[in-house]
């Protein structure tokens, strides 16, 4: 795809996914994608034949996207650091509203396309497969408890990201944010229990007595 295309092919994705966000996937029109991007029909479907191929395509990027943050921690020379790195950039990314709404919607739809519904499991597979491998792969470097079992662990930390990602849906108002310091605790505590954290300092007077 050349970069021009590229583009187009983005811009497009970036209208459907306001739209889906904003009227929900069955009552958002190709027409209203369109008018979102500013593009004839037949330009618009020189890219996408259907609403299907769009979701198809959002869902896709989505996997692309975190799929590559997952497997860029195998190559950090602190996997555990790098860990609570993705930690924190997948919070932020629960903070763009747009975002929010979209796997709001598509979470919907998985009750009532069998289609959609098999694209989204054949995804969350693929992360799940790529987040059990880093932690793998984490345990045979010694950062993270050997005695934990790769892929329930990482099973249970994609639950808390999607259980936080419908709570944004729920309350947009609130900051995904605002959660990643318990996060980071919870992370430290489950995956590195042997890591200690650093005692307060305590204060001795002269006399010798604390």
């Amino acid at each position: 795809m050349t970069s021009v295309a590229e583009a187009r092919h983005q811009q497009i994705l970036q209208a459907a996914t306001v739209c889906f966000g904003r009227r929900g996937f069955h009552q958002a029109t190709m027409q209203d994608i369109c008018s979102e991007v500013g593009l004839s029909p037949g330009s618009v479907y020189r890219y996408f034949r259907s609403k299907e191929d769009l979701i198809a395509a959002l869902v896709e990027a989505d996997r692309a996207k975190h799929i590559a943050r997952i497997e860029a921690v195998r190559h950090q020379p602190d996997v555990f650091a790098a860990l609570q790195t993705l930690a924190d950039q997948t919070l932020a990314s629960l903070n763009d509203p747009e975002m929010s709404l979209l796997h709001a919607e598509i979470g919907a739809e998985v009750h009532r396309n069998p289609q959609v519904k098999e694209l989204v499991r054949n995804t969350n597979a693929a992360i799940l497969d790529s987040l059990a491998e880093t932690l793998r792969l984490a345990q045979e470097r010694g950062a993270i408890d050997p005695n934990l079992e790769p892929r329930a662990t990482a099973e249970l930390l994609i639950a808390v990201v999607d259980g936080l990602s419908m709570r944004k849906s729920l309350f947009p108002e609130g900051d995904a944010v605002r959660h990643a310091a318990l996060v980071q605790t919870m992370l430290a505590r489950f995956l590195c229990p042997a890591r200690v954290e650093p005692k307060a300092a305590v204060i001795v007077d002269q006399s010798g007595k604390e």
